[in-house]
């Protein structure tokens, strides 16, 4: 769809079951998130791509995706109300 907004984008990337490019787009959002929500989406989204950083640090990334996938597909946004 053209012009179609972060929104837009995030819940069809959310519907399709695309964690990896949901957590990017959500990752990028500053509105919106408590601190606690924005750091669960920020680590799950840089576990996708460091896994084996986050692994040296004591960091299980899988556990630290689900978090952030959770967070996320609870977000008002994903489900479509306005914040």
């Amino acid at each position: 769809m053209a012009n179609q907004s972060k929104a837009e984008l995030l819940r069809s990337l959310v519907v399709q079951g695309e964690k990896k490019g949901a957590l990017a787009i959500a990752a990028s959002f500053s509105w919106g998130l408590s601190p606690d929500q924005k750091k669960a989406i920020k680590t799950g989204h840089e576990c996708h791509n460091f896994a084996d950083f986050y692994k040296q640090c004591g960091v299980d990334p899988e556990a630290a995706i689900e978090k952030a996938w959770e967070t996320l597909i609870n977000l008002p946004v994903v489900r479509g109300q306005t914040v």
